[in-house]
């Protein structure tokens, strides 16, 4: 895979991703990683990684059934002394229950 523009230029391998910036962004890379007391090419992994896993939790979709929604909302809009969670819905153990 390739991806090129102005500034930079990516070239991934199987293991390895090249990556070509500017001299400019190099020093501010450099800058980075010399005040988290690591090297370049592990500070760039370690943000990238961070990046992208916030991005992937950010596009992850959870769907629930209408009959859970709906008990879900229940629940919410109950008064909190008087919350009544159907077994199926509950826990083997809350906090409540001690």
């Amino acid at each position: 895979m390739e991806i090129r523009s102005e500034t930079h230029d990516i070239s991934c391998n199987r293991d390895r991703i090249r990556l070509h910036v500017s001299r400019e962004q190099r020093e501010i890379l450099a800058q980075a990683a010399a005040t988290s007391g690591i090297g370049v090419g592990a500070f760039v992994l370690s943000r990238a990684m961070e990046s992208a896993r916030e991005l992937i939790v950010d596009h992850t979709v959870c769907g629930v059934t209408a009959e859970r929604w709906a008990a879900f909302l229940t629940m919410l809009d109950a008064d909190r002394g008087q919350r009544h969670v159907p077994a199926r819905y509950r826990p083997l153990r809350t906090v409540l229950d001690e």
